[in-house]
């Protein structure tokens, strides 16, 4: 089966990553590394924090996706927490080179913590979450 386009980028980035920081990586040697062009890139991504942003946001949907009817909150919680020590070394990276710069939002970080909360709160059937729950999330 053949990758989809925004796949090998990402694996081109992740690939990258383990070698060297995320901003010391080029979009050209991301393009490079996946076999595709510059242009193609562009045609996928606005730049690279864009496609780290896919990476992420695509990693949540499929934690959120396996999670079935009756999974409690806390079993969602540490798949998701699962994921993060298997790709700690890559999100590592991420964080601390994205807190270089004041103008890099974090996108992921908030969509995942509203469905978190929102996911909690439906599961547990809270009217609003305590303290020490949002501080989980």
């Amino acid at each position: 089966m053949r990758k989809a386009t925004k796949e090998r980028f990402a694996e081109s980035l992740k690939g990258l990553m383990a070698e060297k920081n995320l901003d010391r990586i080029t979009v050209k040697e991301i393009a490079e590394k996946s076999g595709l062009t510059v242009a193609t890139f562009y045609n996928h991504f606005r730049d690279k924090a864009e496609l780290v942003n896919w990476i992420q946001m695509t990693a949540l949907a499929e934690i959120l996706e396996q999670s079935g009817e009756g999974e409690s909150f806390e079993e969602i919680l540490c798949r998701d927490l699962s994921y993060c020590i298997e790709n700690r070394d890559y999100l590592i990276n991420v964080y601390e080179n994205r807190s270089r710069s004041a103008s890099t939002e974090h996108p992921v970080v908030d969509y995942a913590t509203q469905l978190l909360a929102e996911l909690a709160q439906t599961r547990g059937g809270l009217e609003e979450l305590s303290l020490e729950q949002r501080f989980s999330i």
